[in-house]
């Protein structure tokens, strides 16, 4: 072979090489985690309409459902906890997040 054209052959060799270990780092690459919320966006209120206060303290959960993952019940006897479905604050917040929401809406009140 002449030398040009096994530079060029090396080259090739190694851009080729290059990209197959840049393919392969990129599909060892975890996916980005899913985030949810049980709590809606939370509306502009106007506090002086509201006649009612109330306060939420914590809110606890069991150890089982105290972890980011989102856990699902499978059988009566099996959960599953799912990697890449996450809350998006520690389930305890979201909880009492979402039940101090409801309650306000419906007493028409300000937690």
């Amino acid at each position: 072979m002449m030398p040009m054209q096994t530079t060029m052959l090396s080259f090739s060799l190694r851009v080729a090489g290059g990209a197959a270990v840049a393919l392969l780092v990129g599909a060892c690459a975890s996916p980005e985690p899913t985030l949810h919320t049980l709590s809606a966006r939370p509306e502009a209120t106007d506090t002086s309409r509201f006649q009612r206060a109330f306060r939420l303290s914590g809110v606890r959960v069991p150890d089982r459902l105290d972890k980011p993952q989102i856990v699902l019940r499978t059988s009566d006897s099996e959960v599953v906890a799912l990697e890449q479905q996450r809350w998006a604050a520690p389930f305890g917040s979201e909880l009492r997040d979402a039940l101090s929401a409801n309650l306000a809406t419906t007493l028409s009140a300000v937690d």
